[in-house]
């Protein structure tokens, strides 16, 4: 049995968790809410400076609406985060290329799976709404240049937001254990799209991501990874898109040797994503009992964990903006 001096202590964590996850939330609370207020003020000073024209010129919008978040929102974050001590250093171990290989492909099947159970709930809400929904972000990415997609999706978008939401966040929550580290990366990761399209896949990818860094303490793999991915969902698509685009809009006696070669070279791509997405799923299936959460330094009774991470006043802000910035895009779309 434990005695008075436990039960204070357990007290006492369970306090303190409280305190730390409310920075957490805090911290995810400002990046949303500076992403909205300085997105507009972003604008306004591009629209004046003329550099707006410049990037409407090139097709760069979508610098328009990440790099407020990048640039301000996301440091901030960090900041705020880094006043948290750093007492859930993570694992330290080397996969294998066999392993990393299997949690790529894992981590494409669980991509698509997300994607799909999003985009077939945005087409139910499209139905009860009358009307068909439209992913917008999706339609900034399509109207932008390849090359920006490059810089802010394929490179800066990943390697920022691992570090924030992998790096930063789990050095300072991993005490809690493996288990709370990787569902409030994983669920926080997917709140922070603000929107129903891509929170189940961005979910699911943010918590294997977690899993990663957590195991390993590589921060380099879920990098690696989140780049792979996103140049594999964006660029890749983009190129075939614009490219059969190009050449339907030719005339098409002249343009179906090119048509022709674009389906040549699109239907490899096409079976190696289907390969990865079935291996993926298979694997997750095979290996889901291998799937492990060591303890923390510091254990909470399963009774108090919820509400020592989600009911305090940060956590709170979060939810309760995400909910908003939610429905506002499922209004939107």
């Amino acid at each position: 049995m434990k005695g008075a001096d436990g039960f204070i202590m357990e007290e006492i964590q369970f306090i303190e968790g409280k305190e730390v996850f409310s920075k957490v939330g805090i911290a995810f609370f400002l990046l949303l809410i500076l992403t909205e207020i300085m997105g507009p003020l972003f604008y306004v000073v591009m629209e004046q400076s003329g550099i707006q024209e410049i990037v409407g010129k090139y097709h760069l919008d979508l610098f328009l609406t990440q790099m407020p978040m990048y640039l301000v929102a996301v440091p901030i974050s960090i900041f705020v985060l880094k006043g948290l001590p750093a007492h859930g250093k993570p694992e330290e171990h080397s996969w294998k290329m066999s392993r990393l290989f299997a949690c790529f492909c894992i981590c494409i099947g669980t991509m698509y799976l997300g994607n799909i159970i999003g985009q077939a709930l945005m087409t139910l809400i499209g139905v009860l709404k009358g009307g068909k929904s439209e992913n917008l972000l999706e339609n900034v990415v399509m109207d932008t240049n390849i090359w920006g997609i490059l810089l802010i999706v394929v490179l800066i978008g990943p390697i920022l937001e691992e570090y924030l939401c992998r790096k930063v966040l789990l050095d300072r929550i991993n005490q809690y254990g493996q288990g709370i580290s990787v569902l409030v990366s994983g669920l926080i990761f997917g709140l922070i799209h603000g929107n129903f399209y891509q929170f189940f896949y961005a979910f699911g990818l943010g918590a294997i991501f977690a899993y990663i860094y957590v195991k390993t303490g590589k921060w380099k793999y879920p990098v690696v990874f989140h780049i792979l991915i996103n140049f594999m969902g964006s660029v890749v698509p983009l190129f075939f898109i614009r490219r059969l685009e190009t050449v339907l809009s030719d005339d098409m006696s002249k343009s179906l040797g090119e048509v022709v070669l674009s389906l040549l070279l699109l239907l490899p791509y096409a079976v190696m994503i289907i390969g990865l997405i079935i291996t993926g799923i298979v694997l997750l299936f095979c290996f889901r009992k291998e799937i492990v959460f060591s303890k923390g330094s510091i254990c909470i009774e399963k009774g108090k964990q919820f509400q020592m991470i989600f009911v305090n006043v940060g956590m709170i802000l979060l939810f309760v903006t995400c909910g908003i910035l939610f429905g506002i895009s499922t209004i939107m779309s």
